[in-house]
């Protein structure tokens, strides 16, 4: 049943990740990537947060982040995950622009 709410049209994966890496500045200060998935219900998209190194018990989005980034947007099922910091740069580095190892130099 829940499937149902999750058909229809929705834009392509190059889209829906250019969309996402230009919105989630908006909803978290920390290091973040997004990741094209699957599970049971099928393909949905994962926005992937990590925690402060400083605060790690402390939220990564700011309040009101399901407004901005609702759990369907664009037509695509949305899945917030959060993170150990540096799990960003070991698991999805070839998601991440070369400049990010050396803003993980800088945090040391």
């Amino acid at each position: 049943m829940t499937q149902l709410y999750w058909k229809g049209p929705k834009v392509s994966e190059d889209e829906i990740r250019k969309e996402l890496m230009r919105v989630l500045p908006d909803i978290t200060e920390s290091m973040f990537t997004v990741n094209i998935e699957s599970d049971c219900n099928g393909q949905h998209i994962c926005c992937i947060v990590e925690n402060s190194l400083s605060e790690p018990n402390k939220d990564p989005y700011i309040e009101g982040h399901w407004q901005k980034v609702p759990p369907k947007f664009l037509g695509w099922r949305v899945l917030k995950k959060t993170v150990p910091y540096g799990y960003i740069s070991v698991f999805y580095k070839d998601k991440l622009p070369d400049v990010v190892d050396d803003i993980y130099k800088l945090a040391k």
